[in-house]
């Protein structure tokens, strides 16, 4: 969905992980499973109470189209936990994340990946190059 493409595998035999490291250009990011470990917790997994929680917090993806990439999303089938429709606005849940009804093209959002954690999307065009 992000253009990112597993570049290595490995095991952790002794703590029964597996991982990998994805890459998308210079981007690279180590992802890792672990059988029967615990699920993030409720709290977790929404945006407006995980930043209550200290810690690390989310990865973040800016898009040149936020609306797009919400509605793609959900047609995936993904559960989309908060949108926010304009800047500074709030995230707020939305069972359809479609235009319409004068309702404004999302600049950001939150999803969870399969195993609770949040995931944001938004559009920035200005962190230096």
């Amino acid at each position: 969905m992000f253009g990112f493409t597993a570049e290595s595998r490995f095991e952790i035999p002794h703590i029964g992980a597996k991982g990998a490291f994805v890459r998308n250009g210079a981007m690279r990011i180590e992802i890792f499973e672990i059988a029967g470990s615990a699920a993030t917790p409720l709290e977790r997994q929404k945006p407006n109470t995980d930043l209550q929680t200290q810690g690390v917090k989310h990865f973040c993806f800016s898009v040149d189209n936020v609306q797009a990439a919400v509605e793609t999303l959900k047609a995936a089938g993904v559960e989309i936990v908060g949108v926010a429709r304009g800047v500074g606005q709030p995230m707020r849940a939305e069972d359809d994340v479609t235009i319409g009804n004068s309702k404004p093209a999302a600049t950001a959002f939150f999803f969870n990946d399969p195993w609770g954690s949040l995931i944001e999307i938004l559009s920035r065009h200005d962190f230096p190059v």
